[in-house]
């Protein structure tokens, strides 16, 4: 597949370097995070790339987990943002997943 798309197939080894070098880079995007402004839904898997405690801790950015939802929905988080820890999955199987698509769409729907 490399090879359909790469104009130059011998410079993977200087993809993998440079993949490599981004990974290492220290990030924060905490900020970034609390600035969202349109509602968002984080969903992952239970056995994704990071453990599910990181994921509780981004929805939190979002004031999301921090009381009892209530009865009439007056305890979510203000934005409308949700999370959606998704089971028996991971990072790579997620996206075949119907439990990813179930999820997207009760969170898109009114």
């Amino acid at each position: 597949l490399y090879k359909r798309v790469a104009p130059r197939p011998e410079d993977f080894g200087r993809l993998l370097d440079k993949i490599g070098a981004s990974m290492a880079l220290d990030f924060d995007f905490t900020e970034d995070v609390r600035s969202l402004k349109v509602p968002t839904l984080f969903a992952c898997a239970d056995a994704d790339m990071f453990p599910p405690s990181h994921a509780v801790g981004v929805f939190a950015l979002l004031d999301g987990g921090q009381r009892d939802g209530g009865w009439m929905g007056e305890g979510l988080p203000k934005g409308g943002h949700a999370l959606a820890i998704l089971p028996g999955l991971t990072h790579y199987t997620i996206f075949s997943s119907p439990l990813l698509a179930e999820a997207v769409i009760a969170f898109l729907s009114p």
